[in-house]
């Protein structure tokens, strides 16, 4: 029996991580850290992977007017940002040695949670983009049928991710197809769902644990 996938991609929210002390040093004669603009420095930045092409193109744009400010955002995901704002001696894996482990901000599409900001009260988070969560499936009968595709819902993709629905023919996803339509996708009978998600720590991946909260 030919086996079926379900992915997870692209993102909902990508929220700029930054400590709260260095926030409030931003006068109109300073930058956002507090130092001049007629003096040389570097901001680094990692975490998400989503806003990173973003990130390039307004940080050269603004280098343009301010060539002594050099911002560089390296996408490595959104909980390796997370950890690395925080503090990556406490927070990141000890195997998580990638530079730059010492940042001024971080990327991600997951919020912070309020026992983060009690154990870290100088952390802010302001929203920078927006975009979409999508499920993708790869499921040939359907596909071939040259459909619309499948109905479902946040409470179903919710239940799948979390392994409540295992069978593509499960009475919750068929319910949700217009009348006449699941007869034509030919469908395996118990045809089982494999969810497929990123191994490390994604904003995305813990965006489709609290999809249906």
């Amino acid at each position: 029996m030919e086996t079926s996938f379900l992915l997870w991609a692209v993102t909902l929210a990508v929220v700029m991580c930054l400590p709260h002390s260095k926030a409030e040093q931003t006068t109109p004669e300073t930058g956002s850290l507090g130092v001049r603009h007629n003096q040389s420095f570097e901001i680094l930045g990692t975490g998400g992977s989503f806003p990173a092409s973003l990130y390039r193109e307004a940080t050269s744009a603004y280098q343009l007017v301010y060539p002594m400010w050099n911002v560089m955002y390296k996408p490595m995901g959104s909980g390796r940002g997370k950890c690395r704002i925080k503090n990556h001696h406490e927070e990141c894996a000890p195997s998580d040695t990638t530079p730059p482990l010492n940042i001024d901000f971080a990327g991600s599409d997951s919020l912070l949670t309020d026992s983060d900001y009690k154990r870290y009260p100088d952390l802010q988070m302001y929203p920078t983009v927006a975009g979409a969560v999508v499920p993708i499936y790869n499921l040939g009968p359907v596909n071939d049928t040259g459909t619309d595709g499948l109905m479902l819902t946040p409470l179903v993709l919710t239940r799948i991710f979390r392994g409540n629905i295992t069978t593509w023919d499960d009475p919750q996803i068929v319910e949700l197809q217009l009348q006449g339509k699941w007869a034509s996708y030919r469908i395996p009978p118990g045809q089982p769902i494999e969810v497929v998600v990123r191994a490390d720590k994604s904003g995305t991946t813990e965006v489709r644990w609290t999809l249906g909260e």
